[in-house]
């Protein structure tokens, strides 16, 4: 079925017309944080606590893109700064300080490489948070998914202190086997 067109009387140029149910089917915008904080205990029971913030960084990532130009907050010359030190420091990675034992293989660089998209994952979230609009992802709103997560960390840290035995694997965990001293284990 073919989308109806509409010609601007001015221009002459074709414009297509929104269908019914084509405004439905597109994401809410604010949707990735939304998905984050509201749904952050199913990632947890699922294992992807860890690795959630970093994929969905990805649509927001996206969304940046589409919707330049990009603005920054006053100061994040500082940040981005800090971002090439750290970037710079993975030359040390391969650097054995005297007395300590040299990790095997690409532990080192598999545990760096974690943390850098981590901050390049908060670089993203920030920027995607300053760049939409009022109307669009108000502060409000912003405040109130993080007063959520809030709300979940104290409830999680109640349930630590009551239950401290319970231990359940993540539907991750059962699925992914990885030795119980790696760091991948650590992360699940």
């Amino acid at each position: 079925m073919a989308s109806p067109e509409v010609a601007t009387a001015a221009t002459g140029h074709f414009t297509p017309v929104a269908t019914a149910g084509s405004a439905s089917r597109r994401l809410r915008p604010g949707w990735p944080l939304t998905a984050l904080y509201v749904l952050f205990p199913l990632w947890w029971v699922l294992g992807l606590s860890h690795f959630i913030f970093l994929i969905l960084a990805v649509p927001m990532g996206w969304e940046l893109m589409r919707r330049r130009p990009v603005l920054a907050p006053t100061g994040f010359g500082l940040w981005l700064l800090f971002l090439v030190v750290v970037a710079s420091g993975s030359v040390l990675l391969w650097i054995v300080p005297p007395g300590t034992i040299a990790p095997e293989g690409a532990a080192k660089l598999i545990s760096w490489s974690y943390h850098f998209a981590w901050y390049a994952a908060i670089t993203i979230v920030a920027l995607y948070i300053v760049n939409m609009p009022e109307r669009e992802l108000p502060t409000e709103k912003v405040m109130r998914l993080l007063g959520l997560m809030f709300v979940y960390t104290v409830l999680g840290g109640l349930a630590g202190v009551l239950f401290p035995r319970l231990d359940f694997p993540s539907l991750l965990e059962l699925v992914v086997h990885v030795p119980s001293d790696n760091f991948l284990s650590f992360l699940l």
